[in-house]
């Protein structure tokens, strides 16, 4: 990065032509100006001293005109140069910086994407479990059905197919099967059963759903109203 007392402008052109004139400025005339090359007033004030301690008589002593006037000219330039310099490279930093945000952003962009196709994958093969294992559920209740009752009792008989079964053990015991199992099957007799509510939640990027099934009991009044029906 450039700074006031290693700037990278070249002012060696002005230089070389002060000399030629014999007002190139002396070190302590550089360093004068860098302090006050902004004010009008301290320019012309030290013009003047300067010829004070020359003796020059008024009209006379050009040279040292040239050289405060140069070494300000240089003292600005560097001064321009360098804060130029400065506002290029933060413009820059802002720069990479906001590439590098983007950047994040798109990964964190494309990890979410991920993540949401998974998680409805994950809910498209348990749908697919659960519909292969209630049409199992079904051709097993129409076997049973079609076939002799003392099969059951014959080696290697299963009265759940294959089938269910493997379904059963992959996907459980996240679902209530049982009461799955008792909607498919007839049942002779009508049972009064409270309301069963089962909530599969998925949180955050674990593979194992946490299922939460609550029993709602009927109130008075609907027990009431189903007294009257029967």
């Amino acid at each position: 990065m450039a700074t006031r007392d290693k700037p990278d402008l070249d002012c060696s052109p002005l230089l070389d032509l002060l000399k030629s004139y014999k007002a190139c400025p002396t070190l302590k005339g550089h360093s004068w100006a860098e302090g006050h090359w902004q004010s009008p007033t301290n320019v012309v004030e030290q013009i003047r001293d300067l010829a004070k301690e020359n003796k020059f008589r008024p009209g006379k002593g050009k040279a040292v005109v040239c050289g405060v006037l140069g070494a300000a000219l240089i003292a600005a330039q560097k001064d321009k140069y360098v804060v130029k310099q400065a506002e290029q490279e933060a413009n820059e930093s802002l720069q990479e910086l906001v590439r590098k945000l983007q950047a994040e952003l798109e990964t964190e962009r494309l990890r979410r994407q991920l993540a949401e196709e998974a998680l409805a994958d994950e809910k498209r093969i348990t749908e697919n479990l659960k519909g292969s294992l209630r049409d199992a559920f079904v051709r097993d209740r129409e076997l049973k059905l079609q076939l002799p009752g003392d099969l059951e009792s014959e080696p290697g008989f299963s009265s759940l197919s294959k089938e269910a079964d493997l379904i059963a053990r992959e996907v459980a015991p996240h679902y209530p099967w049982e009461e799955l199992r008792a909607v498919t099957e007839p049942d002779p007799t009508p049972k009064l059963r409270p309301l069963i509510k089962t909530e599969v939640v998925y949180d955050g990027e674990d593979t194992e759903p946490t299922v939460t099934t609550k029993e709602i009991p009927y109130t008075i009044t609907e027990l009431a109203k189903l007294q009257e029906k029967i």
